[in-house]
């Protein structure tokens, strides 16, 4: 891998002409440019590997931005407002404190880009940004979504210690996979989000770890996970609503709840508390389910008479 690399720098459109440029570690991509990658990059420091300015857009093109092992350096930082990049291959951003850090006014866009062995995969403090596919693969942490009403489409996040955290509001994710974590595949802090058409399988831990309020889990498969399928805990009331959910074959319990106010309705859990401790699949510790709601959920296996 090179220290620099080339790339093809074309001014927006609204520019005469399009200019040839040298894009080194520690640069900015300034609004209105697009670049093209032509090499890899291998930065050592502590500043951003490549700075991307929006509106610029920044096409990864195949090859590699890498940090030097524990710098500190995050791999791309997005300032300004819609700072766009694309990516389409394995391991693009690599070996950075943060890979990609969604930063600025948001509304930023990745598409397709992949990051790997990071220890944050991707943090995201603005809002209004879109992740759309990708890979985010042997991160310590998958995703931190802090900013606000940002929405996340078509993830495959495999290994690290948790795959995504959400401690903003208002976000959505949907259709992504969060695989064989160390701790939590989901661990959703803040409140009303949404999360649909997800899979957290194969934790060490719990699959979706659920402790804000307010939040909605829909069409989501948990399975195989060590502990938990869903854990409720922490706010009170939480008034989340889990609903078609399918839970089978996690270690504890499918469901578990330990807060108020929530609605299970419509979810499928079988075969849970696979290591034989007593759980049940539908589990409510509020006491005869308090204010909780459950309704047409099925199951072979419950802990007070209240679930149905």
């Amino acid at each position: 891998m090179s220290y620099k690399g080339f790339v093809l720098v074309m001014l927006a459109l609204a520019s005469p002409t399009a200019a040839l440029a040298q894009v080194n570690c520690g640069d900015t991509v300034r609004p209105g440019e697009t670049v093209v990658l032509t090499d890899d990059l291998l930065c050592p420091g502590t500043g951003p590997a490549l700075t991307i300015e929006g509106p610029a857009t920044l096409n990864l093109n195949g090859f590699k931005i890498q940090c030097q092992e524990n710098s500190g350096t995050t791999g791309l930082l997005l300032i300004g407002r819609r700072a766009r990049v694309m990516g389409a291959y394995e391991n693009e951003v690599q070996s950075c404190a943060i890979g990609i850090h969604f930063g600025g006014d948001g509304r930023h866009t990745i598409e397709e880009v992949s990051v790997a062995y990071n220890q944050i995969g991707i943090g995201i403090s603005s809002d209004r940004n879109t992740v759309q596919g990708g890979s985010i693969w042997a991160n310590a942490h998958g995703i931190i979504i802090d900013g606000d009403r940002n929405k996340l489409y078509d993830l495959r996040q495999e290994i690290g210690l948790v795959g995504l955290l959400i401690t903003g509001s208002r976000n959505r994710v949907e259709r992504s996979l969060f695989k064989r974590n160390d701790d939590v595949g989901v661990n959703v802090r803040g409140d009303r989000n949404l999360l649909r058409d997800n899979n957290a399988r194969e934790a060490g831990g719990t699959g979706f770890s659920l402790q804000g309020a307010r939040n909605t889990l829909k069409r989501n498969l948990a399975e195989r996970n060590g502990h938990h399928g869903f854990y409720i805990s922490f706010s009170e009331p939480g008034r989340n609503r889990i609903i078609q959910n399918r839970v089978f074959t996690n270690g504890s319990a499918g469901i578990l709840t330990w807060t108020s106010g929530n609605r299970f309705t419509g979810n499928t859990a079988l075969y849970n508390d696979t290591d034989g401790q007593g759980f049940a699949n539908l589990q409510d510790e509020t006491g005869d389910c308090s204010t909780n709601r459950w309704r047409n959920n099925s199951y072979t296996s419950s802990n007070v008479p209240c679930i149905r």
